[in-house]
């Protein structure tokens, strides 16, 4: 079946398509924008494809990653740098805002395949006076502040946007940082699937109790969350070790629950914790060393693509069966009053777009998108979208208030 799949994945072209995985991958090695290969092999990514069917029958080939040979993922990470890293790493002189900005939203795109798509009508957090916006509006990869902070720039990329980026991007956000002015992760979760509940919550807080997550002697604190503690009722467990804002905070909770399916052993062993900008290359090191217990229950590789896998599959499930139980009788009415297949779909979709949240192509791979935008570095007309002078404004104000006798008059 796989190899007619893949025989067929050249013919098989959609665009957008939601990302169905349903098998049949192939060992793939493309160089996508962005995304050349580094020359430590321990750092290098596999590329696969999956090919998916649309809902018409027709299967599209989407390609994927693997995560690290060490199993541990980044699934969240927030960063700060000195604006005049700008200057620095470009060799070119940058003065008003918007300069620093655009600068930067062409720089993320080189490195992580997205750059900002708009300003947002809100400041920042941490008392950043502005704040924008990784990727399209209906799938959101992060935000970007800027402004009042000592000079600094800060990026948050979440879940969604570690998922989406292009192949090898923390190799290239650990060059950049390199070359950056006071560079700082602020924070970073790093974290590791057991797909077949090898590790669970239950797990965690009896090793917890036997001090296997004891680190110098002390005992961590801990906290059990979710009615399923007490009453198994499918929502889901969630173990805490630590607390947020210490050096480390673990948190085992269960993934597949989590996204709807009552029913998935599927546990995730996720931490956050303050480290060195190397954890972008060395990701299983660190969450390997977090506590004594983790050298033993890490032998289960996991790859990124599986998470890819899991995650989609589990939400259409999960939309599938609330689609179901709101039109499926209604849809049987159609059909015993005279109405074909054909006839009922077109009128159930009628003057609806896209796809519901959590199946948006976006969601898994940055550059297959259903909508189009922009990047504010593009064109001029993005940039005079953020309501912000323009580059060549900008520079003539700020150097005629420096340079007062070079005014013309």
């Amino acid at each position: 079946m796989a190899d007619a799949l893949a025989d067929g994945g050249a013919a098989a072209t959609a665009v957008g398509c939601p990302p169905r995985l349903i098998g049949g991958e192939q060992n793939k090695t493309p160089n996508p924008k962005g995304a050349e290969k580094t020359e430590n092999q321990e750092f290098q990514f596999e590329y696969f494809s999956h090919f998916v069917s649309d809902g018409k029958g027709r299967f599209i080939e989407i390609p994927l990653r693997r995560g690290r040979d060490d199993g541990a993922f980044i699934d969240q990470i927030t960063f700060t740098i000195h604006e005049n890293s700008m200057t620095k790493v470009t060799g070119k002189g940058l003065v008003s805002d918007t300069e620093f900005v655009v600068r930067y939203s062409e720089l993320l795109e080189e490195i992580l395949g997205f750059g900002i798509t708009k300003k947002l009508p809100f400041k920042g957090k941490f008392f950043y006076q502005s704040c924008y916006q990784f990727g399209p509006d209906n799938v959101e990869y992060g935000k970007v502040h800027y402004g009042g902070q000592c000079e600094t720039m800060l990026v948050e990329l979440n879940g969604t946007g570690c998922m989406a980026a292009l192949p090898g991007w923390e190799n290239r956000l650990y060059e950049f940082l390199s070359k950056c002015v006071r560079p700082k992760i602020t924070r970073i979760d790093v974290a590791h699937d057991f797909f077949n509940g090898e590790y669970t919550p239950d797990q965690a807080m009896l090793d917890h109790d036997n001090g296997h997550y004891d680190v110098h002697n002390m005992r961590p604190k801990s906290e059990c969350r979710g009615t399923a503690w007490r009453n198994e009722d499918g929502s889901g467990k969630t173990f805490y070790i630590g607390k947020r804002g210490n050096s480390k905070f673990t948190r085992v909770y269960e993934k597949g629950r989590q996204l709807g399916d009552v029913d998935s052993p599927w546990v995730r062993f996720e931490g956050d914790i303050e480290i060195p900008l190397d954890v972008l290359l060395y990701s299983g090191s660190y969450l390997g060393g977090a506590y004594p217990i983790c050298k033993e229950i890490f032998k289960t590789e996991a790859k990124r693509m599986e998470v890819k896998v899991k995650n989609v599959n589990l939400i259409f499930d999960v939309k599938l069966f609330h689609a179901r139980n709101q039109v499926g009788k209604m849809v049987n009415f159609l059909r015993d009053i005279g109405w074909d297949d054909s006839r009922i779909v077109d009128e159930l979709v009628k003057g609806v777009e896209g796809y519901p949240k959590g199946l948006q192509p976006e969601q898994y791979d940055c550059k297959n998108q259903t909508q189009k935008f922009q990047y504010i570095h593009e064109e001029q007309k993005a940039i005079n979208a953020l309501n912000i002078e323009t580059l060549f404004d900008d520079l003539i104000e700020e150097r005629e208030c420096a340079f007062p006798q070079d005014r013309e008059w």
